[in-house]
């Protein structure tokens, strides 16, 4: 395959092994398609604030949201998001759920308990690593619209999106 691999060995210690493929990259066709089907995904400037206090996971959000024209603000914990929703315009939040400062559960039960219709209605999204199936129940309980599991495929995380703020 043209490829290079490599092998780093210290007694005692381990080994590392690591390799080097160059693959073209190809879509694969359903069958009965002629051609793969492409995902073009547009969120028309849809204004978004992630709060998340891992600087990765932040990053991830951020590409993501970006190819699909999204404005992103970041909050690194609950208690600067609910400062943010409370002076700015926004159209969802992604709302992680383990933070310092105030969790995920607290700033989204604060931000419903903001006066205004539009802090009502505002679509707030949990992003959790969790497995444990009955924290969806605690999720809604605290006044958050859906939840999505981390690590997260692209399309799940676009339609909840889209179902949401219906874009």
């Amino acid at each position: 395959m043209g490829g290079k691999i490599a092998l780093t060995s210290t007694p005692g210690h381990g080994s590392v092994f690591s390799f080097v493929l160059d693959l073209d990259k190809c879509l694969a066709a359903k069958p009965g398609q002629s051609k793969p089907e492409t995902f073009q995904p547009n969120l028309n400037s849809l204004r978004v604030l992630i709060v998340e206090d891992q600087q990765i996971n932040t990053m991830v959000l951020k590409n993501f949201l970006g190819q699909w024209n999204c404005v992103c603000s970041i909050a690194e914990n609950g208690k600067i998001a609910t400062e943010m929703v409370g002076s700015n315009d926004y159209d969802l939040v992604l709302m992680d759920l383990q933070m310092p400062e105030m969790d995920g559960y607290q700033a989204a039960r604060t931000i419903r308990q903001f006066s205004g219709d539009k802090y009502c209605r505002l679509p707030i999204i949990a992003l959790t690593a969790s497995a444990v199936p009955s924290i969806k129940g605690q999720i809604l309980d605290a006044g958050m619209n859906g939840v999505l599991g981390k690590p997260f495929e692209p399309k799940e995380l676009y339609d909840l999106i889209s179902e949401l703020t219906r874009k």
